[in-house]
């Protein structure tokens, strides 16, 4: 059975980031960021980008959109909030 786990965004990316012994910076420059910051700014933003027209017509149905991140590894998940 997977570990179950209900996090926001910038919690699970740190989560993920632990779990790959991968450092904020490397994570940067996967992402395509030139500057060491570009990753910091990007966590630090309100809101993050989900296919906007699924979320979209999702809310205009009265639904919510629930994302789970899934380990290619072990399996276990994730649920954003």
């Amino acid at each position: 059975m997977s570990e179950k786990k209900s996090l926001d965004f910038r919690k699970a990316v740190k989560h993920m980031m632990v779990e790959r012994d991968m450092a904020q910076y490397e994570l940067g420059e996967k992402m395509g960021f030139k500057q060491k910051q570009g990753i910091s700014q990007f966590l630090a933003k309100k809101d993050f980008k989900l296919n906007t027209e699924i979320v979209y017509v999702a809310d205009l149905l009265g639904y919510d959109v629930k994302v789970t991140l899934i380990d290619r590894q072990s399996g276990k998940t994730l649920d954003v909030d």
